[in-house]
């Protein structure tokens, strides 16, 4: 039976791929059995012609039999799409301009919507490549990649105490692993002259995170279980793909040279596959490192043996038949009995409130940890629809001109149906048409959308530096793709066919040019016209949208941060592993603030620990004079350790007392400076100067209160803020001395100076400087990627509007001549012929308009938690949205109308 229909399915690909021979092959056939039967009428006496006459009339019609025959290979249907496409070929390349012009609008559509969906995919949907990732579960908040926090336990992220206790407690997991951020790095490759440094990303990991992950070497090995025993024994280090190929051009001599980490040689002894970058989606990652190796990498931290530090995250694989819910039961269990075991009094406390509000999370692991994942799915799902919006623009445009296509070709579809050709014949033929210049779109659209998306990452930084995804095109993407072609041939060619195939294409053409008053009017909008009033609504839809998002991003970069902000400039200088500790690094500071100070066109400087929107935070629990906790986060406040005129340098406002001075990093007890939020809950009528507030024993002097002012977090709520006096030199920093300088102009001229004045304190250290303006603007860039992919999307659906109501226009134009003509022997004068035909093309316009406007406030619901400072209705967007379609509806409809107006009498008489 299987033989049969092998046999079967050969023949039918044969008579489909060589059909002239398998015809030969038919026609020797008939001709065989034909020559057989006039054989039988000669034996009978019959002369040689009138035996085959007769022995065709017994035979009945060889060609009938012919078609029986192609019927009967199951193959009829297939050639005639063939046929059409070969067809389709040659009338598309009679009509260039018009096979371009919708390729190109619909290779933007699909291109648009592919490279939104390669990075939701990416970043959203794409499972990491590893050894049965659905097995993965995170033992962690998956965003925390990078965070550290010595103090209390949290269930966010573990020490590695902690990560111990659970994986040897737990039941469910056949092992899991832990990895944390290795934070700045300084390394060396190469020897003597030919060393080169850089700053690469790198973490630290259990040794069994690549057998828990089930990541083979590509080139060497991977790190092994005795790496995972003794502090600072293994000196070994694995290297991505990329940074193999980037930093040694993939030379296998990679393997066992040695590159030198904050001056600590490790053997390079692995590379991992290319495309596997990590269990981190979004980050840039170079290499690995033993997480035995942290105590010699960054002496001093105690990260492994105290249970105070917070940094790692964990990922485990389930045993075979548990499930996640079962690991949901146990792991949370496991982990708060190890805490508890280990805090007490006040701590255990602490940490039993912490764990009502934040019970330890478990979640699936198969996508990965990813800090750009929370920050970027709402933004990245509402570019999804407005790309929807795009597409379903582009269709209507196609649309329309498919229309206009098919009515150019009615007489070629006349004598068809007047030969015989069935109206579902002719729908065939128009479809494959349509499919034809959909795939080729779709090719230019995948082409459009590779690059696309590699601009979109390279125009986009978040707050922990580019991201970095795997943008390859997978199977999801090109399903996707196909899926949006298919739609695309729905949407812009199945209404086109049908209605080409249900009119009267011969009456069409008699009448064609001779309708006289009113016949494309708005009164009785036709099905183009209808397109139009489509397209121009969804165009203002997106337009509203689009104007609330540029609205909310100027108040987000120009609000009032509570500070100068556009005269700062943020100086970083990495101080780690060098020279300044202790007294040094005090004295260290205040050179710096000194020498900075003294630059032309600066007014001030002043040192912090965490500063102005550059990164690091620090809580710390406080008991206030006078005031009676109900709950222990209500002792819970943010700190920052900040030098004299602190505040006078950022432009911050005190509403009561003073900044903080030179004076008081002498004095005692220390000063404190609080924000006015602290002190209305903690001191409510009370006048905050001179009560105290005790941070870790040590008590302090309320001596001012400034006004609330933002300095991570431009949308942030203000929050309960303490600067203290930065009196002990080795305090904080974080191996940072941070600066913030204010200036008098632009603070992007002051970046150069500043620069070389620090390096001619000490030019070896990383030096960092930014106008805090663009420090400010990447803590917003999801809201930039809106702004920037949005408003491009929508200048294209404008031009895309624009040209469809331009080519409705101008074929309606062109259908009406005699009316013109007649109009014009009447008398009526050019300027009115086009006020008439601007008229009818603003009505379309407004039409769309109203029907947009309240489906643009509805869909802006949606967009409700990405706007800043602006409401869903706001009058500004939705006016200049309107004058913006209204004027491109006059500037669409200008040419085709004076045109209009230059036709005269004669013009239309020859036409008739």
């Amino acid at each position: 039976m299987l033989a049969g229909l092998l046999s079967d399915v050969r023949y039918r690909l044969r008579a489909l791929l060589s059909r002239d021979s398998v015809e030969q092959e038919l026609d020797a056939e008939l001709r065989f059995h034909i020559e057989r039967e006039a054989e039988k009428y000669e034996r009978h006496g019959m002369s040689h012609e009138a035996a085959l006459r007769r022995a065709r009339l017994a035979f009945g019609g060889v060609e009938q039999m012919k078609e029986a025959s192609r019927d009967m290979r199951g193959t009829a249907r297939l050639e005639s799409i063939g046929r059409d496409l070969r067809y389709a070929f040659r009338s598309l390349r009679r009509s260039p301009a018009f096979a371009l012009t919708v390729i190109l609008m619909l290779g933007l559509g699909i291109g648009a919507n592919t490279a939104i969906f390669t990075l939701v995919d990416a970043l959203l949907l794409r499972p990491l490549p590893v050894s049965h990732p659905e097995q993965l579960v995170m033992v962690t908040d998956p965003t925390q990649v990078n965070n550290n926090n010595v103090g209390s336990p949290v269930t966010d992220y573990v020490s590695f105490l902690l990560y111990r206790d659970v994986r040897e407690r737990n039941t469910v997991f056949t092992d899991m692993y832990a990895s944390g951020w290795s934070g700045p790095i300084d390394v060396k490759i190469g020897a003597g002259t030919d060393a080169t440094a850089e700053q690469p990303r790198a973490r630290f990991v259990t040794g069994n995170f690549f057998s828990v992950l089930g990541v083979p070497a590509y080139v060497g090995r991977t790190f092994t279980a005795a790496e995972d025993v003794a502090p600072g024994q293994d000196r070994v280090a694995v290297l991505t793909y990329d940074y193999w190929q980037r930093r040694f051009s993939g030379s296998r001599t990679a393997i066992g040279s040695i590159m030198r980490v904050n001056d600590v040689a490790l053997t390079i002894v692995g590379i991992t596959p290319p495309g596997f970058r990590g269990d981190i989606v979004g980050q840039p990652l170079d290499f690995w490192l033993p997480m035995m190796m942290d105590p010699v990498i960054q002496p001093g931290m105690n990260l492994l043996n105290d249970r105070g530090w917070s940094w790692l995250m964990m990922m485990g694989r389930l045993k075979p038949g548990v499930t996640i819910e079962q690991a949901r039961r146990e792991v949370p269990v496991v982990e708060a009995n190890a805490i508890r075991e280990h805090v007490t009094g006040i701590e255990l406390s602490r940490f039993e409130q912490n764990l009502k509000g934040n019970p330890v999370p478990v979640e699936p692991g198969a996508r990965g940890f990813s800090e750009q994942r929370a920050e970027y799915t709402e933004a990245l799902w509402v570019l999804m629809a407005a790309v929807g919006l795009v597409i379903l623009v582009v269709c209507a445009n196609v649309s329309s001109l498919m229309l206009a296509r098919t009515v150019a070709r009615g007489r070629e579809m006349t004598v068809r149906m007047t030969l015989g050709a069935a109206r579902s014949r002719l729908i065939q033929q128009m479809l494959v048409e349509d499919v034809l210049l959909a795939i080729v779109s779709s090719v230019l659209g995948l082409f459009a959308a590779t690059w696309g998306t590699r601009v979109l990452l390279t125009t986009t930084v978040s707050g922990a530096g580019p991201i970095a995804i795997d943008t390859t095109l997978d199977a999801r993407v090109l399903a996707f793709t196909g899926a949006i072609t298919l739609a695309c041939v729905l949407l812009f060619g199945l209404l086109p066919a049908f209605r080409a195939a249900r009119v009267d294409l011969a009456t069409s053409l008699r009448t064609q040019g001779r309708n006289l008053m009113g016949a494309a009017r708005v009164g009785r909008i036709p099905f183009s016209r209808v397109l139009v009033v489509a397209q121009i609504a969804l165009s203002t839809l997106l337009l509203i949208g689009g104007g609330l998002l540029v609205r909310s991003m100027q108040q987000l970069l120009h609000s009032d941060l509570g500070v100068d902000r556009d005269h700062l400039v943020a100086v970083r200088v990495r101080t780690s592993r060098s020279q300044y500790v202790g007294v040094r690094l005090g004295q260290f500071r205040r050179e710096l603030v000194d020498r900075v100070s003294r630059l032309p066109g600066v007014d001030a400087a002043a040192f912090a620990d965490h500063g102005l929107f550059s990164g690091g935070a620090c809580g710390r629990h406080v008991e206030v004079s006078g005031f009676i906790p109900q709950a222990d986060s209500e002792r819970q406040v943010s700190c920052d350790n900040v030098g004299p005129n602190f505040f006078h340098t950022i432009g911050a406002r005190l509403i009561r007392g003073r900044d903080i001075e030179p004076r008081d990093l002498e004095t005692a007890p220390p000063a404190m400076v609080i924000n006015e939020t602290m002190a209305k809950r903690y001191f409510g009528a009370r006048d905050p100067l001179g009560g105290t507030v005790t941070v870790d024993s040590v008590q302090y002097t309320i001596i001012g209160v400034v006004r609330d002012f933002q300095s991570s977090d431009v949308r942030g709520k203000p929050h309960r803020e303490m600067y203290l006096v930065f009196k002990d030199s080795n305090v904080g920093g974080g191996g940072q001395a941070k600066l913030s300088v204010h200036v008098r102009g632009d603070p992007s001229r002051f970046v150069g100076p500043i620069r070389r004045t620090i390096e001619d304190v000490d030019r070896t250290l990383p030096i960092f400087v930014d106008p805090v303006n663009d420090l400010v603007r990447g803590t917003v860039s999801q809201d930039v990627l809106l702004v920037q992919v949005t408003t491009f999307f929508c200048i294209v659906t404008l031009v895309l509007a624009a040209l469809g109501l331009y080519g409705v226009t101008g074929y309606s134009t062109s259908q009406r001549t005699s009316e013109f003509g007649l109009r014009a022997a009447l008398g009526a004068e050019p300027g009115d012929v086009t006020r008439m035909v601007l008229g009818e093309a603003v009505r379309v316009a407004i039409i769309g308009v109203v029907i947009g406007v309240p489906a643009g406030l509805t869909a802006t619901r949606l967009i409700r938690a990405q706007l800043f400072g602006v409401g869903t209705i706001d009058l500004p967007s939705l006016g200049i949205a309107i004058v913006v379609l209204v004027a491109t509806a006059v500037v669409a409809s200008y040419l085709p109308a004076r045109r209009a107006a230059k036709v005269g009498p004669l013009e239309a008489l020859r036409l008739e």
